[in-house]
């Protein structure tokens, strides 16, 4: 049975943090209990949910970034994930909600602002309009009572978040849409701002589908390459990238774009 930590009331949502089998857990009442960021405060910087690991195989593709956004900061999960592994990484993470950011530093051991971490409390779409920032990497962890918000999913705003891509930038989305037919629009979409240069991938035990888009062509691997840079990931970020591999393989046509 979990243990309630706290239940605190902010101005967007009443947030919640429970304690079962040495994990934290964060919860909005606005989303049906589901768990938002889960954190293991004796290794904060493993990432305990599935979803995210996935998110994080375009790690499989890409030089180490330089520059990372996270959009959608949570329970931090992420940035504990990206300030361990990747130390020399600048990482701006953004949070609509400055109180769910003190809660999650204050029970979640969310990172605190530093020459490598730097957070910004604003609405993403603001954000992403104004910014002449460029990333190497962008995740996008946002969502709008537990299904991505129909604005994340329009040209227009992925246009702009491409426009804060580097030239070798790559983006990676966590994705909960309940409508087949709107799914396929977008990843339409995706194929064609990013050139066909897109993966997608999802667990069979999540909803989560995960979106991977890529600035500039790639250099198309065979599978035996790919799976011996997959062993050699696991070792560096202790992540299932085998696993991960074989998802992207199941879904996406060998020959269609990155694989």
């Amino acid at each position: 049975m979990p243990r309630k930590i706290l239940q605190q009331t902010t101005s967007f949502n009443t947030i919640k943090i429970e304690e079962a089998r040495g994990q934290h857990y964060l919860k909005f009442d606005s989303d049906h209990e589901a768990i938002q960021s889960a954190i293991d405060l004796t290794a904060p910087h493993r990432l305990v949910m599935t979803n995210l690991q996935y998110l994080m195989g375009i790690l499989l593709f890409i030089k180490k970034p330089r520059r990372i956004l996270v959009l959608g900061v949570g329970g931090g999960s992420l940035i504990h994930f990206l300030s361990y592994y990747l130390p020399k990484s600048h990482i701006t993470g953004l949070d609509y909600n400055a109180e769910l950011l003190k809660i999650a530093q204050a029970h979640l051991d969310l990172p605190q602002p530093s020459d490598q971490i730097h957070y910004v409390t604003a609405d993403a779409r603001e954000f992403i309009g104004a910014t002449h920032e460029k990333f190497d990497l962008i995740l996008v962890d946002l969502f709008t009572n537990g299904r991505s918000p129909n604005w994340l999913l329009q040209n227009s705003f992925n246009q702009q978040l491409k426009q804060c891509l580097t030239a070798q930038g790559a983006i990676a989305f966590n994705l909960l849409i309940d409508n087949e037919n709107q799914f396929s629009r977008f990843y339409q979409l995706m194929r064609t701002v990013y050139q066909k240069q897109t993966l997608c991938l999802e667990h069979e035990d999540y909803e989560n589908i995960l979106v991977y888009g890529f600035n500039q062509e790639k250099e198309t691997l065979s599978l035996e390459a790919n799976l011996e840079r997959a062993a050699q990931l696991t070792s560096i970020y202790e992540l299932p990238f085998t696993q991960i591999l074989a998802a992207i393989y199941n879904i996406n046509p060998v020959g269609h774009g990155i694989i």
